[in-house]
């Protein structure tokens, strides 16, 4: 999860740097249904605890729809749903934390 983190920062300094086509590809190939899909298909289903794919799902469809939105150059449009972005992530990271072991 820490290269989505790494991603995320990637694709906001693309955004600031109006370099659209970058931050979509990246938005596409390392947040977006693609991903999910390689996870799945490398690790079993029943490795995710449950919840899981759920919330994989939601954080995969707001990148989907943040690649979808990029290429208007409008950032009134594009910040909303980076937020969205980063909503998800935190929703999972709320849901998934790693506990300490006492």
């Amino acid at each position: 999860m820490l290269q989505h983190l790494e991603t995320m920062q990637v694709i906001m300094n693309a955004l600031i740097e109006e370099d659209y086509e970058l931050a979509r590809g990246l938005t596409e190939s390392h947040l977006g249904f693609f991903m999910h899909r390689l996870a799945k298909a490398s690790q079993p289903s029943e490795n995710f605890p449950p919840g899981y794919h759920e919330l994989a799902t939601a954080h995969n469809a707001a990148a989907e729809e943040l690649a979808r939105i990029i290429p208007t150059r409008d950032m009134q449009q594009i910040l909303p749903q980076f937020n969205n972005v980063l909503k998800a992530c935190v929703a999972c990271h709320l849901e998934f934390t790693i506990r300490e072991q006492s």
